[in-house]
């Protein structure tokens, strides 16, 4: 069974028992094996946790990898009476209002767009997480990060099971530094377009909708797909390897944007597109966010 491709058809309620059930089916199919000796393994305490046959204290137990996925909002001064459109930063620099950074990774068609996500590594917080991922991805260096919920993911890269931690963060810079290794394209979006992919986020033209099929009839690959549906726009370390994900960035360059004149956001049982309608409902306060505490001073 493709839970995937059949999220769309079912109710909110079994998602999760679903989801469960596949993620747990995959765990134990990609652990006949102990880790630590090489023998074989059995299924012990109905499943949820399996046994070396050759040493029983030796115990596996179900994996589950935490990502953050973040909506990033571009601070915008007060606008003033003459000027209701568009400010000047202190630097001068013309900053349109109401716009959010969003991304496309390597293998996703153009015209689909979602918020930027990776892998958390050891050792690190998710606030630190954040932080690192965004710049990595798209240059932008933001300056506070606001948790706001988590989903499971049960099909994530590798048929791997997955923790999306939700989080909004912010940033006072417009300019992009993209990772064109990792990411197609980086774009700050602004609210009129995000709420008319929010009411397009179901049609099944929609790559996020329709599996594995661009709208020119191309293929989309599995583990891009998988990460696209929980709402992700970036490899994270997985794809991108850590800190050498830097390496071979391109600065600002002149290529054309790859979007198509419809955008498409994930569907309503991703996190992503709820942080989306969170920010575009008008749920986020204007200033807002907490500092960055660092793992290491904690």
């Amino acid at each position: 069974m493709d839970l995937r491709a059949s999220l769309p058809s079912f109710k909110f309620c079994d998602v999760a028992y679903a989801g469960r059930a596949v993620a747990l089916a995959q765990w134990h199919q990609n652990h006949q094996f102990c880790s630590k000796c090489g023998s074989g393994t059995t299924s012990i305490f109905g499943g949820a946790k399996r046994q070396c046959l050759q040493n029983p204290l030796h115990r596996h137990y179900p994996r589950t990898d935490p990502v953050i996925i973040t909506l990033v909002i571009l601070d915008t001064p007060t606008p003033t009476s003459d000027d209701t459109h568009t400010t000047r930063s202190s630097s001068n620099q013309r900053i349109s209002k109401e716009k959010v950074l969003l991304g496309r990774s390597k293998g996703l068609p153009p015209g689909t767009l979602t918020c930027l996500s990776g892998f958390i590594d050891q050792g690190e917080s998710i606030e630190e997480a954040v932080v690192r991922e965004v710049k990595e991805e798209s240059g932008v260096a933001v300056h506070s990060v606001e948790i706001l919920g988590s989903q499971p993911w049960p099909i994530g890269r590798g048929g791997s099971c997955e923790l999306m931690i939700g989080c909004i963060a912010r940033t006072s810079s417009e300019a992009l530094v993209i990772d064109y290794s990792e990411m197609e394209e980086c774009r700050w979006v602004d609210k009129e377009e995000v709420l008319e992919a929010l009411k397009n986020s179901l049609n099944p033209e929609s790559p996020f909708i329709n599996r594995g099929k661009s709208r020119g009839g191309g293929q989309i690959s599995s583990v891009s797909a998988a990460a696209a549906a929980a709402g992700g726009g970036g490899g994270g370390a997985a794809a991108g390897g850590g800190e050498s994900v830097s390496v071979g960035r391109a600065v600002q360059d002149n290529r054309t944007s790859l979007s198509s004149s419809v955008l498409y956001v994930p569907p309503p049982y991703a996190i992503a597109h709820h942080l989306l309608k969170y920010w575009a409902e008008n749920k986020v306060e204007t200033r807002g966010g907490h500092p960055i505490p660092q793992s290491n001073k904690l």
